[in-house]
């Protein structure tokens, strides 16, 4: 797999998870204060202004393993405030994903990883887009 599709796949399989949330960041709307999920909501807010420049990973081994291990505490907090069962479990996959990224010593391997994840993780989204969703 050249760089250019393991860039593509793992844009989409770790980034996607928080688009629908920047999609409701952009619109300008507001973080609910009374609602069961504002903790996983306030979170999930701060992406567009800590995280989103790093949407996109480097391309390089070194640049990926810092860039997965910048962004797990971001998602190990989300999953800690996830607002349902699914939605843990979902984050919590992430999680283990972008810890064995960070620590991946072999783009070969890293490559196959990302693959072997994609689908699982692109049917992950829909579970997760319902709680992005009543953020809104």
């Amino acid at each position: 797999m050249s760089t250019t599709k393991f860039t593509a796949r793992a844009r989409g399989v770790l980034a996607g998870v928080v688009v629908f949330g920047t999609l409701v960041i952009s619109l300008g709307v507001a973080v609910p204060s009374s609602s069961a999920a504002s903790k996983f909501c306030t979170t999930l807010f701060s992406y567009e202004t800590q995280y989103a420049s790093k949407a996109t990973p480097p391309t390089s081994l070194t640049g990926y393993k810092a860039w997965a291990k910048e962004l797990l505490p971001f998602y190990k907090t989300l999953a800690s405030e996830a607002p349902d069962a699914a939605a843990k479990t979902v984050l919590n996959e992430v999680v283990v994903i972008l810890k064995y990224e960070s620590t991946q010593t072999s783009l070969t391997k890293l490559t196959k990883y990302v693959a072997a994840n994609s689908k699982k993780f692109e049917a992950s989204e829909k579970t997760l887009a319902k709680d992005i969703e009543a953020c809104a």
